[in-house]
């Protein structure tokens, strides 16, 4: 068998060499790949959850939000019901102080005819028991010109006095006179009495259309009055259908915030539920992100001990190959 020179060895050892460099350099750039990748992805799923936790901050005060504004709705809206309310119970009263005027007003249109027609009638009685004195006052200014007639008739009768054959006075007979002047007398005294009731008719019929024209002015005034009661009813009538009508606009729009509220509500909850997974899944990534980063620690580990254990064996392959070139160098001298 023969014998294998040494120093054909020196090639193959050396090449030897070389292919435990290349595990090594391979090893150690798989190691720093991994490394690089997991620091990537680290700070990237550190980068998402900052973004996260921002998010789901957002999230939760939308979601606050969202419920003070439904609460707020709610008030306006429970506002706007009780002013409605009171606006058609305002509709409801002024309808019926409306009609309660209206109804003045006829009282008072049906008072005022009848004080009306007092009036003409107290007039008509003035103005009789004025032609009645008038007549009256005739009648007695005529009684006492007869009474002044009677009693200068009387008087002359009395003043013709006569004497008989013997001397003696005979007075004359005045009975027809006095009887004249008694009649004068009683017809003046009737005069003067009808005098007197024509007065008081006068004074009881101006006293007459004195009340009733009170009373017609009492009536016109009530009759305003009312009259005014019926347009100020109408106005009021107008002013809360007006408002009845704005409390229910402001009920729809009230209502229709709350609904939005509720639907933005809704949507942020949704939203901070999708936050909050999100940054269970970014946790999870950062996990993940660690467990990497410690096997890649391994791996790099493992590399430097492969890279320890190849440098070893290269310096004990380079022992070698110098010793055969050394005996290379001594065989040829």
């Amino acid at each position: 068998m023969a014998l294998i020179d040494p120093r054909q060895l020196i090639p193959f050892l050396e090449d030897f060499e070389d292919d435990l460099k290349r595990p090594q350099y391979a090893l150690q750039e798989a190691a720093e790949d991994t490394r690089r990748s997991q620091a990537a992805v680290s700070e990237e799923c550190t980068h998402v959850l900052a973004r996260l936790h921002g998010t789901v901050a957002d999230a939760r005060h939308a979601v606050k939000d969202a419920v003070a504004a439904g609460n707020d709705a709610r008030q306006v809206l429970a506002d706007a019901s009780a002013a409605l309310n009171e606006a058609q119970a305002a509709v409801s009263s002024a309808r019926s102080a409306l009609s309660a005027a209206q109804s003045a007003v006829a009282q008072w249109q049906a008072r005022l005819s009848d004080a009306r027609r007092w009036l003409a009638s107290a007039q008509g009685q003035r103005a009789e028991a004025e032609t009645a004195l008038n007549r009256a006052r005739s009648a007695a200014a005529d009684a006492e010109r007869e009474v002044n007639r009677a009693s200068q008739q009387l008087a002359q009768c009395q003043a013709n006095v006569t004497r008989d054959q013997q001397g003696n006075v005979r007075q004359p007979d005045c009975g027809w006179a006095m009887a004249a002047l008694n009649n004068a007398r009683g017809t003046l005294a009737e005069a003067t009495r009808r005098v007197g009731e024509a007065r008081s008719a006068l004074d009881h019929a101006i006293q007459q259309c004195h009340l009733a024209e009170a009373r017609c002015a009492e009536c016109e005034d009530r009759l305003a009055r009312a009259q005014d009661a019926v347009s100020e009813a109408h106005r009021a009538i107008q002013t809360a259908e007006r408002a009845e009508a704005a409390s229910r606009r402001a009920e729809d729009l009230s209502r229709s915030c709350v609904a939005e509220a509720e639907a933005a509500r809704t949507a942020a909850e949704r939203a901070l539920s999708t936050a909050e997974g999100g940054m269970a899944a970014a946790q999870d990534g950062v996990r993940a992100a660690e467990e990497a980063a410690t096997h890649s620690t391994t791996a790099q580990r493992a590399a430097d001990d492969a890279g320890e254990h190849a440098r070893r064996a290269r310096n004990a392959i380079g022992d070698r190959i110098d010793a055969l070139r050394d005996f290379d160098r001594g065989a040829r001298f």
